[in-house]
């Protein structure tokens, strides 16, 4: 009987931790910003609202690098290769709306880089279904 309790409780404490990292489906308001280090031009979107984005307790957007592949792709479709891209994200559009103006002032201020805006019509994020994260350990 000690056993079975035992074993109930630690399948508890199992699930309990596996619930606390599970995302949170909340909408986010995010930009995204392409640039190259070897040219004078970056792309930088309107901020769009995704409706269905997982976000984790901690404030973090779940699987955030499917979100800079969108942006990537789109440079690359338009003939950019080798860029590198950053999307920035917040559940709040005030606090979004603050950090759009701050990194493109700042960023079209040094070296004289063009941005570009990428409009609506030409891109928009798409919501990212939840993958849970797998770490992979790597052979040395």
């Amino acid at each position: 009987m000690k056993r079975i309790v035992l074993c109930f409780c630690a399948l508890l404490a199992t699930l309990s931790l596996r619930a606390q990292h599970a995302p949170v489906v909340k909408p986010v308001y995010m930009f995204g910003l392409a640039a190259s280090f070897s040219d004078s031009l970056a792309y930088i979107t309107d901020i769009q609202r995704v409706d269905s984005a997982y976000l984790y307790k901690n404030g973090f957007l779940a699987n955030r690098p499917l979100y800079s592949q969108q942006l990537l792709d789109k440079t690359e479709a338009m003939g950019h290769a080798n860029m590198t891209c950053a999307v920035f994200f917040s559940p709040k559009k005030a606090t979004i709306e603050k950090k759009y103006l701050k990194v493109k002032r700042r960023y079209g201020q040094q070296h004289g880089v063009v941005v570009t805006s990428l409009g609506n019509n030409e891109f928009h994020f798409k919501s990212v279904p939840y993958e849970e994260e797998v770490v992979r350990e790597v052979e040395r």
